[in-house]
């Protein structure tokens, strides 16, 4: 497992579940946007009325500003970013709820100049709910009827889904977690507890897309997304995440209204978090959030804690007790005063690597360079897989120099103030295949005019798949200087393919 300095914290600004389902061939130049569609994959099939979470991710050198769902010609939503100037990268869930027949579901994106990106499209198949119509009441004849078909008389078949949960404690090798509860997420009332080899089974399963995840003493795991078919049967396994710090994941669902009526596309999040989700068609928005002891010393959340709901132009919160069988109010915004901004990306790190400057044991590292320089390297790798399988676009590859004890260190240009609502968040691991991989990943601040500061270590190995990093940066509030990332090698382990992802600094209220 990992060892760091700080708590590790699980944040969701939103869900990345399933495969892509199309790549661009490289970053985003300036001349449009480049746009991948992240879930569901293509040829997903549904049900009528179900709710269709499209993720998406736009890139652009000069900014995205807006991006768009279309349904067979059909605008569903627009959606901006939180910095309406534009964001380098913008990952957005938009939502469309299914009516039969098969469709063409598109994503567009918009740049600062008002170009529009080539559109990324996916087919998908929604089945009708089949609802049986009442015959007219008639005497009954002495003559022999055939029976009805099951297609007459019932509806779709319900599914099921099963798998085995593990858990790894401290440095403890992974293993089953037995009596763990499993649940899909929104409904209670679907779920069971794994029996003593960590195995579970979920019956009267609903078709269509689903979330499932576990929990337990330990913690909670991501809620993982789920295509279950008519009468069929889905392996699902499942990890559990540990909190080192003693902490605990847990997650809150609620609703939205205006008026007693739900609202779509609303963006809600907790007070001083970073992550950030939005309403469905039924007004439901769920947040992981994580009840910590303490981040260096201070104790980090209190019970009750403010959960917010905006709808761009109004706003209202709920205080929320951290006890998860508590029912959650609706926050209405029926007579909401303005709205306040959400949480904001105040910085791309990985956007402006390239311009950062790179150095190992042995000397200067050049940017763009060879993965196998006995140097090191530091790059953009496009269409990855990371070790825990993955595909992400636009991680940055940071190869220490292959020696005893090798490191790559990359100073960023950019001079920034700290501000004690900061955070920077990202995620770290390796590309996939790793084996024996180990490193610390460093976050460093080099004040001006001053030594380096070491913000945070997190040890990760090939075993952890891919670990969120969040840094407080509050411990520089009003300074100014230069931010360092770092990768150390283990002397047990090779940290030729270390990478980073989506690290950001954001900003919260």
């Amino acid at each position: 497992m990992f060892r760091r300095s700080t708590v590790a914290i699980a944040l969701t600004a939103t869900m990345l579940f399933g495969a892509t389902a199309c790549r661009p061939a490289n970053l985003a130049s300036g001349s449009k946007p480049a746009v991948v569609i992240v879930a569901p994959p293509s040829g997903s099939q549904y049900v009528e009325g179900d709710d269709v979470a499209v993720q998406s991710t736009a890139t652009d050198a000069t900014g995205v500003v807006r991006v768009e769902l279309i349904v067979d010609s059909t605008n569903i939503s627009s959606d901006m970013p939180p910095i309406a100037q534009g964001q380098r990268a913008f990952s957005v869930i938009q939502h469309w709820r299914a009516t039969p027949g098969s469709h063409t579901i598109i994503v567009r994106a918009y740049n600062t100049a008002g170009a529009a990106s080539d559109p990324v499209g996916i087919t998908v198949s929604v089945s009708p709910v089949n609802t049986p119509t009442a015959s007219p009441v008639q005497t009954p004849v002495a003559t022999a009827t055939a029976a009805p078909t099951a297609a007459a008389t019932s509806t779709l078949a319900l599914g099921a889904i099963n798998g085995q949960v593990t858990v790894r404690l401290n440095a403890d090798p992974e293993k089953p977690a037995a009596n763990t509860q499993v649940e899909i997420l929104g409904s209670p009332s679907l779920a069971t507890t794994t029996d003593n080899n960590g195995n579970y089974r979920l019956d009267q399963i609903p078709p269509g897309s689903q979330y499932v995840f576990a929990k337990n003493q330990f913690g909670e795991s991501n809620p993982v997304q789920v295509l279950v078919a008519a009468g069929g049967v889905k392996n699902i396994d499942i990890q559990l995440l540990q909190d080192g710090g003693g902490g605990e994941q847990r997650i809150y669902s609620g609703r939205v209204t205006r008026n007693g009526q739900p609202v779509q596309g609303a963006t809600v999040w907790i007070m001083g978090d970073v992550g950030v989700t939005r309403t469905n068609h039924d007004g439901r928005y769920w947040l992981i959030h994580w009840v910590r002891q303490e981040i260096h010393g201070v104790r980090s959340r209190r019970d009750p804690f403010f959960i917010i709901a905006s709808d761009g132009a109004h706003w209202n919160g709920i205080y929320r007790a951290e006890d998860p069988s508590k029912p959650t109010p609706d926050i209405d915004l029926t007579h909401a005063p303005p709205a306040p901004n959400p949480p904001q990306v105040v910085y791309d790190l990985i956007a402006d690597a390239d311009k950062a400057k790179w150095s190992s044991n042995n000397g200067k590292v050049s940017w763009n360079g060879d993965p196998n320089d006995n140097k090191g390297a530091a790059r953009y790798v496009n269409s990855a897989t990371l070790q825990d399988k993955t595909a992400r676009d636009r991680v940055l590859l940071t190869a220490p120099a292959k020696s005893a004890n090798g490191y790559i260190v990359g100073q960023f240009a950019k001079t920034i103030t700290g501000n004690s609502t900061d955070f920077l968040i990202g995620q770290v691991g390796f590309l996939d295949p790793s084996p024996n991989a180990e490193a610390d990943f460093v976050v460093k601040f080099a004040p001006s005019g001053q030594s380096a500061l070491e913000l945070d270590r997190l040890t990760v190995n090939s075993s952890d798949g891919v670990q969120p990093i969040v840094v407080p940066l509050d411990q520089i509030a009003n300074q100014s200087g230069q931010l360092i990332l770092s990768v150390e090698s283990a002397p047990s382990g090779s940290a030729s393919r270390a990478v980073w992802y989506d690290v950001q600094i954001v900003r919260g209220q």
